[in-house]
């Protein structure tokens, strides 16, 4: 078909090209990309293809070839071809009648809608023209050539009030209320021009209205005028607007010329002449005034006086007048004072006023008055009056607003005019502190350089006034103070600090030094911009020296603290050490590991020990209290068991108790549990007054009570006891002191017990109390605090058990058969001591050990090696600048030493001891002295 379809074309000579696609998309791809004239269409059977092309192409002439079938012909036609040929009929002259068909009739198509839409447009145009002129803002007439009125819009309508009925036969002339103005606009018009002014109409009501017109012509083809538009806008209100304006701009050039002469003219009355005068010349006023308020001095009434005026040549000055002087607010018009001090303007004919407040203002011939009100800082100070003598006037908002503005620049003028009194005596002041201080001022540049010194600055540096002019504060600043200061001088004048604080030395004119406390600010000027650098100097050489006086004292009595810390360490040892030999070797004869004693025997070596103990117990009391009181005590707080802790105590004092036949009772909280305390020093505490009540009670009861009370945990020791006397009760809680002779006598004892029991509870943060009935007994309360450090409460401490007590009572029994070794284990005792160190080695034989003392250090390693001891015994203070914890920290660093018990024996009762010893590899620690007891749990717990 492409074939016969070319030879057609070219049989005819056509122009038209042909570009053959066999399917449609590539047809719609080649139209997308090239222009084509019109399309020759082969007809399918479903004509897809036209119906594709039509689609994608709705405007594009087409042509089908299909078969001689009516139904196809129709269909194509139908779904927009422009014409249908039959394949077996077509020939070159019909096909290029077609085709040339298809073209100029799509062309008169699109040249029809274009048509069509260009007509819809000018409708829309010009319906869119007549809404535009019905609903304009501007008044719009049209008149015809004669001048008869033809048509009116609304805003028209509105401007003259005419409805159309009665424009209609008038003349445009008749509107006009200047038939020069018609004149004028129709020769302008007939000439062709069109007239653009401003006219005055006449409205229907009678009123003239000034409108902005703008009239021009409606021409036919042959150019003669066929109908005349004028288009007007109503500027009555714009005339009186730009009237007002003018007005304004009148007041306010006034008003910028009166706050000029109010800032500079620097005589303050004559400023304030000068700006009365100028508003009442632009306001065109006879007067201008400014009353002032001000209290009465005796009753404290609210006045108001006349202060400044200004006056036109045509009325008579009030100034002097004395009625115009001290007038009352209340008397003349409380309306005015409430207006006033609200902010509002009083203005209006003096007519119109009532008639107590005519009565002021009648004798001075005012007709119209405006009164409005000048505020300082918020506060109602007077007001600024206005009198028209000649006319009556009303003021408007406008001259209302803008004199209110001037009384506010007349208000800053008073109020910098107040500002600067106030800062002159303010300056009047500074200077008068300035030169009387008794504290050094100094002024100074950002440089550094002195601006100014007071009197007692150049006292305190020994220069005069202007010889610090000529310096730096460097130049008499100590050497070795001048690094520091200057820095912090250079961030103050750098704006990294506001102020800074120095205590530095000066170097006098003599030459002497001197401690000064300097205080030094930097002062800014309004804008924040540094200026200068103010410092207060205060000469503290006196407080210094006190300063190092009482470092000295400070230091003596540090010194004198750790030499009575010093002499307790040796106190203890050398009372101890030997109380170690007489209590160990007592309690040995005692149990007749040596041979038998007879009864009188007994009887001195029961003495000796007893002695030993009580000696024991008064040197542990004074050592405990004066550590006490030297502050030398630490506690080695832990969370202990309650109930364990009351019967270990209960459990040590019970063979007195039962020895006097006395009932020992207790009693605890069932809710309480633990507490946190030193576990030595709370028993220390509870036997001390459990010992006391069993000592002070012949018959009857001693009880301990434990109970929940506000914020702690009481344990309450009570007796059926003799009682103490109330005047006696200050005296229990001081070291050495018992109630009286008698008792003395009687009751044996120190009076340490109590006094320490005291100073250990408040140690603890906690206190004894006590309640006592002469005759009936006594109750001693120990308080313990919950809160007393909370980091221990935060990290709560591993309760301590309490039933096998860590200091067991003295045996005297023989020694258990399981004491003794059967294959002759060795100890190693380092002692520098012999009394202790024959108790140990007299036990340790004589239960079948192997025994070897070293009082010298020096050989500790050799002897090691030499004689393999099983267990070993170290003193901590040893001769020759060696101790013992020196010894054992070198045996655990050798690893064949390392699982060697090693037991720490010390005279020191110092706080956490213990923790020190186990750090540095001990096994346990004993304090001297040591009883059999002890020695019998060592080898129990070592070498069994």
């Amino acid at each position: 078909m492409e074939r016969r379809i070319r030879e057609m074309l070219r049989a005819v000579q056509t122009p038209l090209q042909l570009v053959w696609q066999e399917r449609v998309q590539a047809a719609l791809a080649e139209l997308k990309t090239e222009s084509a004239s019109v399309v020759l269409l082969e007809l399918d059977r479903a004509g897809q293809k036209l119906k594709q092309l039509r689609l994608a192409y709705p405007h594009m002439p087409i042509v089908v070839l299909g078969e001689d079938e009516a139904e196809n012909a129709q269909t194509a036609l139908a779904q927009g071809a422009q014409e249908y040929l039959v394949k077996a009929e077509v020939e070159a002259q019909g096909l290029l009648r077609a085709l040339r068909y298809a073209i100029e009739r799509q062309q008169w198509q699109t040249q029809w809608r274009q048509t069509q839409s260009q007509l819809k447009q000018a409708e829309e145009k010009l319906s869119l023209y007549q809404e535009i002129v019905a609903n304009s803002n501007n008044a719009i007439a049209i008149y015809d050539s004669q001048g008869n009125f033809v048509e009116q819009n609304t805003a028209h309508r509105t401007l003259l009030g005419y409805e159309d009925e009665e424009l209609y036969g008038q003349k445009k002339d008749e509107i006009f209320s200047s038939k020069a103005q018609v004149a004028e606009i129709s020769t302008q018009l007939q000439n062709g021009d069109n007239y653009r002014g401003e006219v005055t109409l006449r409205r229907r009501q009678g009123w003239l209205v000034t409108v902005e017109l703008f009239a021009f012509p409606l021409r036919d083809r042959s150019g003669e005028p066929v109908y005349y538009v004028g288009i007007g806008r109503d500027v009555t209100e714009r005339l009186q607007a730009e009237s007002t304006l003018k007005e304004r701009d009148r007041l306010l050039a006034a008003v910028a010329t009166a706050n000029n002469h109010l800032l500079t003219t620097t005589d303050f009355s004559a400023a304030i002449d000068l700006a009365l005068e100028t508003l009442g010349q632009a306001c065109n006023v006879d007067r201008v005034y400014v009353f002032e308020n001000h209290l009465h001095p005796s009753t404290g009434e609210l006045l108001m006086s006349q202060r400044f005026e200004w006056t036109s040549s045509t009325v008579i000055a009030q100034i002097d007048n004395p009625e115009l002087q001290s007038l009352s607010y209340q008397t003349c018009s409380p309306v005015w004072y409430d207006n006033l001090v609200a902010g509002k303007p009083i203005g209006g004919l003096v007519k119109n006023l009532p008639a107590h407040e005519r009565e002021v203002l009648d004798r001075q011939q005012i007709i119209s008055i405006l009164v409005v009100p000048i505020f300082l800082e918020g506060q109602f100070w007077g007001f600024v009056g206005f009198d028209d003598c000649h006319r009556e006037r009303q003021w408007t908002e406008t001259e209302r607003a803008i004199l209110s503005a001037a009384a506010g620049s007349i208000g800053g003028a008073i109020a910098r005019q107040q500002t600067k009194v106030a800062l002159q005596e303010s300056e009047l002041q500074f200077r008068a502190i300035f030169e009387h201080s008794s504290i050094g001022i100094g002024l100074s540049d950002l440089k550094g350089g002195q601006i100014d010194s007071n009197p007692a600055l150049c006292h305190i540096l020994g220069y005069s006034r202007e010889e610090l002019l000529k310096m730096s504060f460097t130049d008499y600043t100590h050497p070795d103070d001048i690094a520091a200061d200057v820095k912090l001088f250079y961030e103050l004048v750098m704006g990294q600090r506001d102020r800074y604080e120095i205590e530095k030395r000066y170097t006098r004119k003599d030459g002497c030094q001197v401690w000064c406390r300097l205080n030094h600010s930097l002062v800014r000027d309004s804008a924040n911009r540094p200026q200068f650098v103010i410092a207060l100097v205060e000469d503290i050489t006196i407080h210094k020296q006190i300063e190092n006086h009482l470092r000295d004292s400070k230091e003596a009595a540090e010194a004198g603290s750790r030499a009575k810390s010093e002499f307790l360490a040796i106190m203890s040892h050398e009372l101890r050490t030997p109380l170690n030999g007489v209590l160990g070797l007592s309690q040995l004869l005692g149990q007749e590991l040596f041979g038998s004693l007879n009864a009188k025997q007994k009887e001195y070596v029961s003495c000796i020990h007893s002695s030993g103990e009580h000696l024991l117990a008064l040197i542990n009391d004074v050592l405990d209290l004066c550590k006490v009181e030297a502050g030398r005590e630490e506690l080695t707080l832990v969370r202990l068991n309650v109930r364990d802790l009351c019967t270990y105590c209960l459990s040590v004092v019970r063979d007195r108790a039962v020895a006097k036949q006395l009932q020992l009772l207790s009693e605890i909280d069932p809710q309480i549990d633990s507490c946190i305390a030193d576990e030595r020093r709370v028993k220390q505490m509870l036997l001390n007054l459990l010992a006391n009540a069993i000592k002070f009670t012949p018959k009857g009861q001693v009880s301990l009570r434990v109970e929940q009370v506000n914020q702690g945990i009481a344990f309450k020791v009570a007796d059926t006891g003799i009682g103490i006397e109330r005047s006696q009760l200050n005296l229990l809680f001081q070291p050495f002191k018992q109630l009286d002779s008698r008792l003395n006598r009687q009751y044996e004892g120190t009076g340490l017990g109590l006094s320490l029991t005291r100073k250990l509870a408040r140690l603890h943060g906690g206190d004894v109390t006590v309640r006592s009935t002469v005759g009936k007994g006594s109750e001693f309360t120990l308080w313990l605090p919950n809160a007393y450090l909370n980091d221990l409460r935060q990290e709560p401490a591993k309760e301590r058990s309490l039933l096998s007590p860590t200091e067991p009572k003295l045996s005297r029994k023989r020694p258990a058969s399981g004491c003794r070794s059967p294959i002759a284990k060795r100890i190693l005792i380092v002692e520098d001591d012999d009394r202790s160190a024959l108790l140990l080695q007299d036990y340790f034989e004589i239960v079948g050990y192997q025994v070897k003392h070293l009082k010298h250090p020096h050989n500790f390693q050799g002897m090691l090696y030499l004689y393999q001891p099983d267990l070993l015994l170290l003193d901590v203070q040893l001769p020759g600048g060696v101790s013992g914890m020196d010894l054992l920290c070198s045996l655990r660093q050798q690893p064949e030493w390392q699982k060697l018990p090693a037991i720490i024996l010390t005279a020191s009762v110092k706080a956490g001891e213990r923790d020190r010893f186990l750090a540095a590899g001990a096994n346990d620690y004993f304090s001297k002295p040591i009883g059999i007891a002890q020695i019998e749990k060592i080898l129990m717990q070592y070498l069994s």
